[in-house]
């Protein structure tokens, strides 16, 4: 090859066969490698720095650090129920099975009376519905003298 025909352009040469056809790459659509991954990247910075800057100030002006005041039945409801519940729970054969349904109950200015019904398998593995009650007493933020009856017994 000489150095003119290396200086020729393409057009010149007098067989199109010989030449190759210059080759383009298309842009893939799908890559966003450039300007998506910037404008991803500061939008997550963008949103990170915004919360950020909420939790400051809900921090900052969220009421102080004054405990929720708490109604004191609410408190031995909860405790006297979950008593109940307990034991029931121990009186069972199987304990592990049961599940209690139709809870409810109150005060009836003395004592804390609880009834539901208990749902679990007796020493033979077969399933049982049981009604029960409860009754007790809250003093000092504990369940005392407990007394728990299922189907009666």
């Amino acid at each position: 090859m000489s150095d003119d025909d290396a200086l020729r352009w393409p057009e010149d040469d007098p067989d199109p066969a010989k030449t190759p056809e210059p080759r383009v790459e298309a842009e893939d659509p799908a890559d966003t490698t450039g300007r998506g991954c910037a404008i991803g990247c500061i939008s997550a910075i963008v949103i990170f720095l915004g919360v950020a800057f909420l939790g400051l100030l809900a921090s900052e002006f969220g009421g102080g650090d004054e405990p929720t005041p708490v109604d004191p039945y609410v408190t031995a409801h909860g405790v006297m129920r979950s008593a109940c519940e307990s034991a029931v729970l121990g009186r069972l054969k199987a304990p592990t099975t049961a599940k209690l349904s139709g809870t409810h109950g109150g005060n009836d200015g003395q004592r804390w009376l609880f009834t539901g019904a208990v749902d679990a398998e007796n020493s033979f593995g077969v399933p049982i519905r049981s009604a029960w009650s409860c009754a007790g007493l809250y003093s000092g933020g504990l369940a005392t003298d407990v007394v728990t009856l299922i189907d009666g017994k």
